[in-house]
């Protein structure tokens, strides 16, 4: 069950940061970036430099969440195999 947890917080960080990082790379490389919401609507880098830079910032700082599951995910597979090892130790 431990392994579960550990390897569901490492596909749900991947899934947040992937979620952010791709629109975020095809930005910088087309020059054009989609608002998220209910009316996406397209922001080129020529004719609106700033908010171009501000969505990209944002989606940038929509990484933190995925990295922190992946992260969780990562130590709590590394604490459980130390306790398994620990355990399975003879005395």
């Amino acid at each position: 069950m431990w392994f579960l947890i550990g390897s569901g917080l490492i596909g749900a960080g991947l899934f947040l940061s992937l979620r952010s990082l791709l629109p975020y790379l095809s930005a910088k490389r087309t020059g054009v970036i989609q608002s998220r919401g209910a009316r996406k609507t397209r922001i080129e880098r020529g004719t609106e430099p700033d908010r171009f830079k501000a969505l990209a910032k944002q989606r940038l700082a929509g990484l933190w969440p995925g990295l922190a599951c992946i992260a969780a995910g990562l130590g709590w597979l590394a604490y459980n195999f130390w306790a398994l090892s620990i355990i399975s130790q003879p005395a």
